[in-house]
């Protein structure tokens, strides 16, 4: 944020225009993509931010609701996986 205030400086003296802040591009993956450990990594994230520690801090109200939402369909794609491997190696 400080660089950005630092590149848009000389812009504002010289009556220019702002650039855009820039972004990260969006990619959108199905849980089945996922590898092992990006899954269980997201899976820690999640469990982490559905605690009420956070949860009552969070500035959008369906953002605990959208997380909730995301935990079951991570729990869901665990279980089938886990599901998966023990039918593999019987």
């Amino acid at each position: 944020m400080l660089a950005t205030k630092f590149r848009d400086d000389p812009r504002e003296v010289l009556v220019m225009e702002t650039l855009p802040l820039p972004r990260r591009p969006v990619v959108q993956l199905s849980l089945d993509a996922l590898t092992a450990s990006e899954l269980d990594s997201l899976w820690g994230a999640v469990v982490i931010l559905v605690q009420p520690r956070f949860t009552s801090i969070m500035d959008d109200p369906a953002l605990p609701r959208l997380l909730d939402q995301f935990q079951e369909l991570l729990r869901v794609q665990r279980a089938e996986r886990q599901q998966i491997r023990a039918e593999v190696a019987s």
